[in-house]
Protein backbone atom coordinates (compact mmCIF):
# COMPACT_ATOMS: atom_id res chain seq x y z
CA UNK A 1 0.00 0.00 0.00
CA UNK A 2 1.18 3.51 -0.76
CA UNK A 3 0.62 5.92 2.11
CA UNK A 4 1.55 9.04 4.01
CA UNK A 5 2.23 8.47 7.68
CA UNK A 6 3.94 9.54 10.88
CA UNK A 7 6.68 7.44 12.44
CA UNK A 8 5.96 6.42 16.02
CA UNK A 9 9.07 6.60 18.25
CA UNK A 10 10.37 3.18 19.31
CA UNK A 11 9.77 3.77 23.02
CA UNK A 12 6.13 4.78 22.37
CA UNK A 13 5.63 1.82 20.03
CA UNK A 14 6.88 -0.54 22.78
CA UNK A 15 4.43 0.98 25.26
CA UNK A 16 1.56 0.54 22.79
CA UNK A 17 2.54 -3.08 22.10
CA UNK A 18 2.47 -3.82 25.84
CA UNK A 19 -1.17 -2.74 26.30
CA UNK A 20 -3.11 -5.83 27.44
CA UNK A 21 -5.98 -6.60 25.05
CA UNK A 22 -8.77 -9.08 25.77
CA UNK A 23 -9.63 -11.56 23.06
CA UNK A 24 -7.81 -13.80 20.64
CA UNK A 25 -5.24 -11.87 18.65
CA UNK A 26 -5.25 -12.87 14.98
CA UNK A 27 -2.29 -10.69 14.07
CA UNK A 28 -0.22 -8.28 16.13
CA UNK A 29 0.93 -5.02 14.58
CA UNK A 30 4.27 -3.33 15.27
CA UNK A 31 2.44 -0.05 16.10
CA UNK A 32 5.27 1.84 14.42
CA UNK A 33 3.30 4.37 12.36
CA UNK A 34 0.17 6.49 12.29
CA UNK A 35 -1.56 6.46 8.90
CA UNK A 36 -2.55 9.87 7.53
CA UNK A 37 -3.61 8.81 4.00
CA UNK A 38 -3.49 5.61 2.03
CA UNK A 39 -3.91 5.10 -1.66
CA UNK A 40 -5.79 1.98 -2.78
CA UNK A 41 -5.26 2.46 -6.49
CA UNK A 42 -2.11 1.33 -8.29
CA UNK A 43 0.36 4.22 -8.14
CA UNK A 44 3.69 4.94 -9.81
CA UNK A 45 6.51 7.47 -9.69
CA UNK A 46 4.56 9.99 -11.76
CA UNK A 47 1.89 9.90 -9.05
CA UNK A 48 4.57 10.52 -6.42
CA UNK A 49 5.91 13.45 -8.42
CA UNK A 50 2.46 14.98 -8.40
CA UNK A 51 1.89 14.75 -4.64
CA UNK A 52 5.41 15.43 -3.31
CA UNK A 53 5.30 19.20 -4.05
CA UNK A 54 1.76 19.41 -2.61
CA UNK A 55 2.79 17.86 0.71
CA UNK A 56 6.07 19.77 0.81
CA UNK A 57 4.33 23.12 0.42
CA UNK A 58 2.17 22.35 3.49
CA UNK A 59 4.86 20.81 5.70
CA UNK A 60 7.28 23.68 4.93
CA UNK A 61 5.01 25.98 6.95
CA UNK A 62 4.13 23.44 9.66
CA UNK A 63 5.71 23.63 13.12
CA UNK A 64 6.42 20.59 15.32
CA UNK A 65 3.60 19.61 17.65
CA UNK A 66 2.71 17.11 20.36
CA UNK A 67 0.46 14.06 19.98
CA UNK A 68 -1.17 12.51 23.06
CA UNK A 69 -2.37 8.90 23.24
CA UNK A 70 -4.53 7.31 25.96
CA UNK A 71 -7.44 5.39 24.37
CA UNK A 72 -7.95 2.46 22.03
CA UNK A 73 -11.01 1.23 20.17
CA UNK A 74 -12.07 -1.27 17.51
CA UNK A 75 -12.87 -0.54 13.89
CA UNK A 76 -15.67 -2.55 12.35
CA UNK A 77 -14.70 -6.04 11.23
CA UNK A 78 -12.53 -6.12 8.14
CA UNK A 79 -9.95 -8.19 6.27
CA UNK A 80 -8.18 -9.23 9.48
CA UNK A 81 -11.22 -9.34 11.78
CA UNK A 82 -11.40 -6.36 14.18
CA UNK A 83 -8.53 -3.84 14.04
CA UNK A 84 -7.74 -2.38 17.46
CA UNK A 85 -6.41 1.15 17.04
CA UNK A 86 -5.23 4.12 19.03
CA UNK A 87 -6.54 7.45 17.77
CA UNK A 88 -4.21 10.33 18.61
CA UNK A 89 -5.48 13.43 20.38
CA UNK A 90 -4.06 16.42 18.58
CA UNK A 91 -5.88 19.36 17.01
CA UNK A 92 -2.67 20.15 15.09
CA UNK A 93 -2.62 16.67 13.55
CA UNK A 94 -6.24 16.98 12.43
CA UNK A 95 -5.53 20.46 11.00
CA UNK A 96 -2.48 19.16 9.10
CA UNK A 97 -4.47 16.23 7.69
CA UNK A 98 -7.33 18.55 6.68
CA UNK A 99 -4.91 20.87 4.85
CA UNK A 100 -3.36 17.97 2.94
CA UNK A 101 -6.80 16.49 2.20
CA UNK A 102 -8.05 19.81 0.80
CA UNK A 103 -4.90 20.18 -1.32
CA UNK A 104 -5.26 16.61 -2.65
CA UNK A 105 -8.90 17.26 -3.57
CA UNK A 106 -8.04 20.58 -5.26
CA UNK A 107 -5.41 18.78 -7.35
CA UNK A 108 -7.56 15.70 -8.15
CA UNK A 109 -5.36 13.35 -6.12
CA UNK A 110 -7.30 10.17 -5.38
CA UNK A 111 -6.90 8.69 -1.90
CA UNK A 112 -8.91 6.21 0.13
CA UNK A 113 -11.85 8.08 1.61
CA UNK A 114 -13.81 5.15 3.02
CA UNK A 115 -14.21 6.86 6.38
CA UNK A 116 -15.51 10.44 6.04
CA UNK A 117 -14.64 11.26 9.68
CA UNK A 118 -11.21 9.65 9.46
CA UNK A 119 -8.96 10.03 12.48
CA UNK A 120 -5.41 8.87 11.75
CA UNK A 121 -5.00 5.49 13.49
CA UNK A 122 -2.11 3.60 15.05
CA UNK A 123 -2.94 -0.10 14.73
CA UNK A 124 -2.23 -2.26 17.79
CA UNK A 125 -3.55 -5.64 16.64
CA UNK A 126 -6.35 -7.51 14.91
CA UNK A 127 -8.60 -9.67 17.09
CA UNK A 128 -11.37 -12.19 16.40
CA UNK A 129 -14.18 -10.44 18.26
CA UNK A 130 -15.12 -6.81 18.87
CA UNK A 131 -13.51 -5.26 21.90
CA UNK A 132 -14.94 -2.43 24.02
CA UNK A 133 -13.02 0.84 24.05
CA UNK A 134 -10.24 1.04 26.61
CA UNK A 135 -7.86 3.49 28.24
CA UNK A 136 -4.20 3.36 29.23
CA UNK A 137 -1.79 5.75 30.93
CA UNK A 138 -1.35 8.73 28.64
CA UNK A 139 1.83 9.00 26.59
CA UNK A 140 2.90 11.87 24.35
CA UNK A 141 5.53 12.53 21.73
CA UNK A 142 6.53 15.30 19.36
CA UNK A 143 5.96 15.15 15.60
CA UNK A 144 8.40 17.03 13.39
CA UNK A 145 7.90 15.34 10.02
CA UNK A 146 5.62 13.12 7.96
CA UNK A 147 6.56 10.48 5.40
CA UNK A 148 5.36 9.25 2.03
CA UNK A 149 6.13 5.71 0.93
CA UNK A 150 5.38 4.40 -2.56
CA UNK A 151 4.26 0.74 -2.85
CA UNK A 152 5.16 -0.20 0.70
CA UNK A 153 3.88 -3.77 0.55
CA UNK A 154 4.91 -4.83 -2.95
CA UNK A 155 8.61 -5.69 -3.00
CA UNK A 156 8.49 -6.33 -6.76
CA UNK A 157 7.99 -2.64 -7.51
CA UNK A 158 10.16 0.41 -7.02
CA UNK A 159 10.01 1.72 -3.48
CA UNK A 160 10.43 5.39 -2.71
CA UNK A 161 10.37 6.92 0.76
CA UNK A 162 10.22 10.68 1.12
CA UNK A 163 10.49 12.54 4.42
CA UNK A 164 8.83 15.93 4.84
CA UNK A 165 10.49 17.63 7.83
CA UNK A 166 8.36 20.47 9.16
CA UNK A 167 9.71 23.84 8.07
CA UNK A 168 12.37 22.27 5.86
CA UNK A 169 13.11 20.82 2.46
CA UNK A 170 12.14 17.32 1.38
CA UNK A 171 14.53 14.41 2.02
CA UNK A 172 14.57 11.34 -0.23
CA UNK A 173 15.79 7.93 0.83
CA UNK A 174 18.83 6.73 -1.05
CA UNK A 175 17.32 3.29 -1.69
CA UNK A 176 16.81 2.46 -5.35
CA UNK A 177 17.94 5.89 -6.55
CA UNK A 178 19.42 4.35 -9.69
CA UNK A 179 15.91 3.26 -10.70
CA UNK A 180 14.62 6.83 -10.53
CA UNK A 181 16.88 8.34 -13.15
CA UNK A 182 15.10 11.30 -14.69
CA UNK A 183 12.39 11.58 -12.04
CA UNK A 184 14.31 13.93 -9.79
CA UNK A 185 14.94 16.21 -12.72
CA UNK A 186 11.17 16.40 -13.18
CA UNK A 187 10.78 17.36 -9.52
CA UNK A 188 13.42 20.08 -9.87
CA UNK A 189 11.60 21.41 -12.93
CA UNK A 190 8.32 21.49 -10.96
CA UNK A 191 10.00 23.42 -8.12
CA UNK A 192 11.15 26.10 -10.55
CA UNK A 193 7.59 26.79 -11.75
Amino acid sequence: MTMTYIDIPTNISQILQSIPLDGEIVRADPSDHCTLFYFEQEVNLDFALKIIPIIQKITAKTKPFIINLNKYSAFSSGKYEFPIVVKPKSPELMKLRAEIKDAFEENDIEFSNNFPKFVPPITLAYIKQELPDGKFDEVAFQINKINFCLNTDNKEKDILKVEFPFGNVVKYSNAYLDKFSGYFEKLAANDEK
